[in-house]
């Protein structure tokens, strides 16, 4: 053992108090974030399979699974992120000079995980966005497509969970972008019809209509929930119908396991994928590699793919950027 894994472990007993906490940080490999955390006057407290966090005046829990959540409170602190309590036991996450954001507390660490993801590590920021149409599946709370607006597209949002849908929109109300994000309540499958897919409240990222995490993330139970879902042919012909044919497409997929599906039966026109400069596509507990060579066929290139675990980023591009 390291001299400096051994001087996180004691950091933890000294300021913890708690050998269960010791445990759960080695289970789930976060003693750096959570010896960081203590260290900077945080508190952690443990019961059943949950943490009750003290910090910046405020308690928050979270999943003992969760404790990665902790490396996004720290990274908030540095960057002058502020959360404070809101109405009925949510929380107001402000972004000096970009955003506000309305979070449950119920689904509090996945959603500071995407607006982390989205706002510091700028994940979607390859592609320039700037007046394009963004076609966002899987927009969830508004984090994605609160970033492409103020990047300078105008957005559809497609989310097919009710709960997320209304946080969606009331995140979207909140930064005055009504006019920018356009929100459309249905889910993207190969073609129209309605599923029972199962929606996680307590964490959103692992919310699905289909795939390997409809298995997956036992730690917590989700919920059923029929959805609409739509084609992807039939997303653009919305989409059209709304925005007119003027300005480019960049499509961003983050649907939970459903890209593998989607993609593979592609079905779109040769006009319709011509309207398409780029693709972003998250992808879920699988190899990618069948999607990659799909999209190859139809004219798109990969230029990167960054490995996340057992998830990923694709970057498709017609033109090198």
């Amino acid at each position: 053992m390291t001299v400096k894994r051994l001087t996180r472990l004691w950091s933890i007993a000294r300021l913890s108090h708690s050998w269960t906490l010791i445990r759960y940080s080695l289970k789930y490999r976060q003693l750096a974030a959570v010896a960081k955390f203590l260290r900077s006057g945080g508190q952690i407290l443990t019961y059943d399979d949950k943490l009750l966090l003290r910090w910046q005046g405020i308690e928050l829990t979270i999943y003992v699974h969760q404790l990665w959540s902790l490396i996004v409170l720290l990274a908030m602190q540095e960057y002058g992120w502020l959360l404070k309590p809101h109405q009925d036991g949510r929380y107001l996450l402000t972004i000096p000079g970009q955003a506000e954001f309305v979070v449950h507390q119920q689904s509090l660490a996945s959603d500071l995980m995407v607006i982390y993801e989205r706002f510091l590590e700028d994940e979607y920021g390859i592609f320039p966005v700037a007046d394009h149409i963004v076609i966002d599946i899987g927009a969830n709370i508004g984090d994605s497509a609160i970033y492409f607006a103020l990047k300078g597209a105008e957005v559809h949002a497609f989310e097919p969970f009710s709960q997320p849908f209304q946080q969606l929109m009331e995140n979207i109300q909140r930064n005055h972008l009504e006019k920018m994000i356009f929100c459309h309540c249905f889910g993207l499958s190969a073609s129209s019809q309605r599923l029972l897919g199962r929606y996680n409240p307590c964490e959103s990222l692992s919310s699905t209509l289909s795939g390997p995490l409809m298995e997956i993330n036992e730690n917590i139970q989700g919920e059923s929930e029929e959805v609409d879902t739509v084609s992807l042919g039939e997303v653009i012909s919305i989409v059209r119908r709304i925005s007119g044919r003027d300005k480019r497409i960049v499509l961003k997929l983050d649907c939970e396991g459903c890209e593998f599906d989607i993609v593979n039966d592609l079905s779109l026109s040769f006009d319709d994928l011509q309207q398409v400069d780029a693709i972003i596509i998250e992808y879920h507990h699988r190899s990618p590699q069948n999607m990659i060579l799909t999209l190859n066929a139809r004219g798109f290139k990969l230029i990167r793919v960054v490995p996340k675990g057992p998830v990923g980023l694709l970057y498709f591009s017609r033109n090198e950027h």
